[in-house]
Parts: C-alpha cells; structure tokens; sequence
C-alpha cells in the first residue's frame, strides 16, 4: 500500500476485515476524508502549477486572472 501513499495504519484503521493479502469493506468515505485533512494547502508558482496539472490531469488549466 505504501506505493500508493497510503499507510498499512490507516488501511487497517478504515478495514472492515484484514487478512494477510487484501483488505476488504474499506471506508472509502472516512479513507479519503481522513488523507485529504493531511494534504498541505499551499500555492505553487507558475512554472510548478502547469507541471502538477500536466503530470497529474495531462492537460493544463493555468488561468490568470491579471491577464485579459
């Protein structure tokens, strides 16, 4: 799980059941509400914006409100 960011704690904390392999009956709900409250909120410059939006959307959004 770690691969994907997620800790062995939180996948057991929101597990209905938990075997060896898998975890069954996830809170997806309570999951993602608890790893967004972890997330840092913070601005980035241009150049980091438009390279988090092209690696992780594969398009870019970028607008800027001082041009017209």
């Amino acid at each position: 799980m770690e691969e994907l960011g997620i800790s062995e704690y939180l996948m057991t904390k929101y597990a209905g059941r938990e075997t060896s392999k898998t975890y069954s009956n996830i809170d997806n709900i309570g999951l993602v509400t608890e790893m967004t409250l972890r997330i840092e909120n913070k601005s980035l410059d241009v150049i980091s914006q438009i390279k988090a939006e092209k690696l992780y959307l594969e398009y870019v959004i970028y607008t800027n409100s001082k041009v017209s």
